[in-house]
C-alpha cells in the first residue's frame, strides 16, 4: 500500500497539481509515465479511491495526505508489487505463497500453523496466514486491503443469513 500511496504522490507531484480528473491521473499513469496500461491505472486509481488514499471531489481527485512529506527518490519507478493489489483473486493463496517463496518453512508446516493460530484465536484463515507470516519476518503489508475487504465480505454475508 506505501509504493501505491508513492506512486499516487510521484503522479501529483510531476504534475504540479492538488486535484485531477480521473482521466488525467490514468493519462499521468498510462501515457506521460508509461508505468501501466490505461485498464492497469483505471484499476488502481479506484482501488485507490476504496482504500480512502485518493477522494473524490467536484474538482476531481485529491490526496488524502500530503504528497510532499512523502520522501520519493527522483527516478522513482513503482515495482510489479503494486499491480498485485489488483491481480490478487484469492488473498490466503498468495500469501502461502509470499511465505513460502521468503521463509525455509514447508508448506505442510505453513499450513499446520495458520489452522492453529485459526482455531486458538478464531480469526479468518487470511488473518492467521498474515500472522504466521509475521512470525517469521515475511513482509505481507501489501495484504491488508485485500484481507480487510475479505473480513467485509464474511461480515456482510453473516448479518444477511
Amino acid at each position: 500500500m506505501e509504493e501505491l500511496k508513492k506512486t499516487l504522490a510521484f503522479i501529483y507531484n510531476n504534475q504540479g497539481q492538488e486535484s485531477m480528473t480521473k482521466k488525467e491521473l490514468e493519462l499521468a499513469m498510462a501515457m506521460t509515465q508509461r508505468w501501466f496500461s490505461s485498464s492497469e491505472a483505471n484499476g488502481l486509481i479506484d482501488f485507490a479511491l476504496r482504500e480512502g488514499l485518493l477522494e473524490e471531489t467536484d474538482q476531481g481527485c485529491v490526496l488524502s495526505y500530503d504528497p510532499k512529506e512523502m520522501d520519493i527518490p527522483f527516478d522513482f519507478k513503482p515495482s510489479d508489487r503494486v499491480l498485485k493489489l489488483l491481480l490478487v483473486k484469492d488473498p490466503f493463496k498468495a500469501l502461502i505463497k509470499r511465505i513460502e517463496e521468503n521463509s525455509s518453512m514447508e508448506r505442510k508446516k505453513i499450513m499446520a500453523n495458520v489452522n492453529r493460530i485459526q482455531q486458538d484465536l478464531n480469526v479468518t484463515i487470511e488473518v492467521a496466514a498474515i500472522m504466521v507470516a509475521k512470525e517469521m519476518d515475511v513482509e505481507v503489508d501489501d495484504f491488508y486491503p485485500l484481507v480487510q475487504e475479505r473480513i467485509y465480505e464474511l461480515a456482510s454475508r453473516e448479518k444477511s443469513d
